[in-house]
């Protein structure tokens, strides 16, 4: 009985292992097309990753930077808005506020 248990316990935890490892390889392979400014797939995979993974904010934040380098501002602002309702390192957390202000004076909603 142990030996089944022991059994189960390392199926369980070698299942959840790989499970995370191909979940992080979206944000992985938009990462690296964010890098090559391929930002159609890197749309793509930071979707993929949003959908499977609904409480980071990550991929939002590169949404959110693609969405300003195509002056979609109301996509940006979606976007960070997004990221920073959800978990994020506090530096990403900083800069997802810096880059809404920043958007927000260029719309002209706000002034300095």
């Amino acid at each position: 009985m142990a030996f089944r248990i022991l059994f189960f316990s390392i199926f369980l935890y070698s299942f959840s292992f790989s499970f995370s490892v191909s979940l992080y390889a979206d944000l992985k392979e938009g990462k690296k097309a964010y890098a090559r400014k391929d930002f159609s797939k890197a749309m793509d995979e930071f979707q993929k990753f949003n959908d499977a993974n609904p409480t980071s904010g990550e991929a939002w934040m590169y949404m959110g930077y693609i969405y300003e380098y195509r002056r979609d501002y109301p996509k940006s602002i979606q976007s960070f808005k997004k990221a920073v309702s959800l978990s994020l390192p506090k530096k990403d957390l900083i800069n997802c506020y810096q880059k809404l202000f920043s958007i927000l004076i260029i719309k002209g909603i706000i002034t300095k």
